[in-house]
């Protein structure tokens, strides 16, 4: 008798029967009855709450019937603690009757290389939760693969590959059912799923509104009237879970855990400590939080990590590439690509124009990394860096904006560090390209606001000392001027006006600390403060007298005459001008002198004086033509004479040639994006309509400019243009 082997090798997933001598048919019939429908989807919460929009969405994705050939791939992301898998559960069970052949779940661990899920376990768990009795005898994960392929082959599965690392990891993974669904969740975007016909579907933070009612909801049955009590603290505890789901569970669990905490007690707590810290303690759901964000920090490369500890440093979650650059003393180029590499770790977020955005809470990891990681001097040094980068870069948009004289010493030198290319609104609407980074000085400033003001209180502060070179605040306070005077972001101007003259003082330097008081009387005066706006100029006057700075006297001088002709003096108006006009001669600045003329005329017309006042804005607008002409433009000073000229010819009866300067005048104004002016164009427009059509004319106008003061917050010029709308206070 031969020697008889019974044998199989490879993955096999057709039915083998084991037998002897076969006499006659055989007949084998496979009625499915070991197959099992695996259902390993964890279980949703009962306290979901939000995301409405992006919930409608995945039912679409889910409902559409357009993918014939492939399964239909969703790609879930957002930082860590954002609600991703549970969003991604919430939808699964809503959908649960269009997939009757199965539900596999996959936690694939991605926070570090180290601990992510091998996709070969991850099969052996999925063609084991088949239950169709199939043994697999490799470790050949291609295989494993083909062979769960064919399982599911024309099936209704649904799959959940939770918290992946990279592509490679879920590509293994996907069926080729056109029947099935697969959600993918991750904190990076997996941009190389997109060729297989994935869905991308970013998870932002949550609103405080919605936080309150995952609160609500937690407490239902157990607290239900604990936020009723301290409703202002609750929202306060809100905001400091960030706009994270998990968070915001930690903290409903601490309101649970002791009724009659006050929560007060608990939002004091986070604000000594920070979110992390509090919301961790005997919590391992929060721990495992920060256990994320410090895996994602441990991938970084050394560069990586060295940005991200100063980003720590950095005062606000918001930044740019330029300010990356200066502080680690690299081009633009080297530190995007640092950059790069955090937004792939979900620390850091791409914005447009160069910008990035850390999540509050990231930002709060990174600044106790710093603190504990960091050497001695490094964050120091990050401070420092930043500081220069913001004062350089702020001097540099001034300059594209301000062509007045300067007192900072780095108008007159090269910048130090890498900065944007500036256009003006002008230059980048004649490019025949888009400029380099797509700024305009007005947009920089805006956008790091927020930043420079953080560095100003910080350098003021003297428990933590300086940030930057002796005088940074009065520096900064003089190359932010321009922004405040078209923008507005009147509390910010002020405050910065009042740190920028203390400052000066603090240095003894009398000519800094006058110019910074002439802007802070100016600030005063868009705002109708008139008093006040009088007294900073007097001061910034006794302090040119005092140094014998001609400069400065001509300033303050002239100065003190525009504040008395907004206060109706006129004639001590045209007498304060006129006391500057030597002063302004000596300077030999064809822009100071244009603008003599301009604010004389307006003393005159304030006389009635009328011709004069024409004469004299005549001038005004040669001189600033001129200037134009030679290739410096001052499109803001040109508008105002506009409009200057327009309010005297109204007064004359010529409404028709006073619409005219008003509508060039704002055209300028709109150029420029100086919003307070544009403003102001609407209120003469108004006045020259009435002058050419009648006094109920110019309504619109004078809305119009209402809308704008309201929006710039200035609730003085708001409420004088209501007046004239005879609307009182709203």
């Amino acid at each position: 008798m031969s020697e008889m082997r019974n044998s199989v090798t490879g993955v096999r997933s057709e039915v083998l029967v084991q037998a002897g001598t076969v006499h006659g048919g055989v007949h084998i019939h496979d009625d499915g009855a070991g197959r099992v429908e695996p259902q390993q989807l964890p279980v949703a919460t009962a306290t979901f709450t939000d995301r409405e929009g992006e919930t409608a969405r995945i039912e679409r994705l889910i409902a559409a019937e357009d993918t014939p050939e492939r399964p239909t791939i969703i790609v879930i992301t957002g930082m860590h603690g954002s609600g991703k898998t549970e969003l991604a559960l919430q939808c699964l069970a809503s959908a649960a009757e269009r997939f009757p052949d199965g539900r596999y779940y996959a936690d694939l661990s991605g926070q570090a290389p180290a601990t992510a899920a091998d996709p070969g376990a991850v099969l052996d768990v999925f063609l084991h939760g088949s239950g169709n009795g199939t043994s697999v005898t490799t470790a050949d994960t291609q295989a494993k693969t083909a062979l769960f392929r064919s399982l599911t082959a024309d099936r209704a599965v649904a799959i959940l590959l939770d918290d992946a690392l990279n592509v490679g990891q879920v590509t293994s993974l996907l069926p080729t059912s056109a029947r099935a669904l697969v959600i993918v969740t991750s904190t990076s975007p997996l941009p190389g799923l997109a060729s297989m016909g994935a869905e991308p579907l970013r998870l932002d933070p949550m609103d405080t509104e919605a936080i309150l009612e995952l609160f609500r909801r937690h407490l239902a049955h157990i607290a239900p009237r604990r936020l009723d009590s301290e409703s202002r603290a609750a929202v306060r505890l809100a905001e400091h879970c960030h706009g994270l789901p998990l968070l915001a569970r930690l903290a409903a669990v601490r309101l649970a855990e002791d009724p009659y905490e006050p929560i007060a007690d608990i939002v004091a707590e986070i604000e000594a400590h920070g979110s992390l810290r509090v919301l961790s303690d005997g919590h391992g759901e929060s721990v495992s939080l920060s256990a994320m964000l410090d895996a994602s920090y441990r991938r970084l490369s050394p560069s990586a990590a060295r940005v991200y500890r100063a980003l720590g440093a950095h005062p606000v979650p918001e930044f740019d590439q330029w300010a990356v650059a200066a502080v680690l003393g690299v081009d633009v180029a080297a530190a995007r690509g640092h950059l790069r590499e955090l937004s792939r770790g979900a620390l850091v977020e791409p914005a447009p124009h160069g910008r990035y955005w850390m999540h509050s809470l990231v930002h709060e990891h990174a600044q106790t990394v710093a603190v504990q990681e960091g050497e001695g001097a490094e964050s120091a040094q990050a401070v420092a860096g930043f500081a220069r980068y913001y004062l350089t870069a702020a001097v540099a948009a001034d300059r594209r904006l301000n062509s007045r004289w300067t007192v900072g010493p780095h108008y007159d030198t090269p910048p130090q560090v890498a900065i944007p290319e500036f256009a003006t609104p002008e230059e980048r609407s004649a490019a025949s390209e888009p400029q380099p980074s797509g700024l305009t000085p007005l947009a920089w400033t805006g956008d790091n606001l927020r930043a420079i003001m953080a560095l100003a209180e910080r350098h003021n502060d003297p428990t933590r000392g300086p940030c930057g070179e002796p005088g940074y605040v009065w520096q900064l306070a003089e190359a932010t001027d321009s922004f405040f005077r078209a923008r507005g972001h009147s509390a910010d101007r002020f405050r910065l006006a009042e740190l920028g003259a203390h400052d000066a003082r603090a240095c003894g330097d009398v000519f800094a600390e006058a110019r910074v008081r002439n802007q802070w009387g100016f600030a005063l005066l868009d705002h109708e403060r008139f008093t006040a706006a009088y007294e900073q100029f007097s001061s910034a006057l006794e302090l040119s007298e005092r140094a014998e700075d001609r400069r400065g006297q001509g300033a303050a001088l002239e100065c003190l005459g525009i504040v008395s002709w907004r206060m109706g003096q006129f004639a001590a108006a045209l007498d304060y001008i006129d006391r500057s006009q030597p002063f302004l001669a000596e300077l030999g600045r064809p822009r100071s002198l244009a603008l003599h003329h301009l604010h004389r005329g307006r003393a005159l017309a304030g006389l009635e004086r009328y011709e004069e006042a024409l004469s004299a804005f005549d001038r005004a607008w040669q001189g600033l033509r001129s200037l134009a002409g030679s290739g410096q433009p001052d499109r803001v000073n040109e508008g105002k004479v506009l409009l200057a000229r327009g309010d005297a010819l109204a007064a004359l009866g010529r409404g028709r040639e006073a619409v005219t300067a008003g509508k060039e005048a704002l055209a300028r104004f709109v150029a420029a994006e100086s919003r307070f002016q544009q403003g102001q164009a609407y209120e003469v427009l108004a006045r020259a309509e009435a002058a050419r059509d009648g006094s109920a004319a110019g309504r619109d106008r004078l809305r119009t400019a209402l809308a704008i003061y309201g929006e710039l917050r200035n609730e003085a010029a708001a409420a004088r243009v209501r007046s004239l709308l005879g609307e009182g206070e709203e």
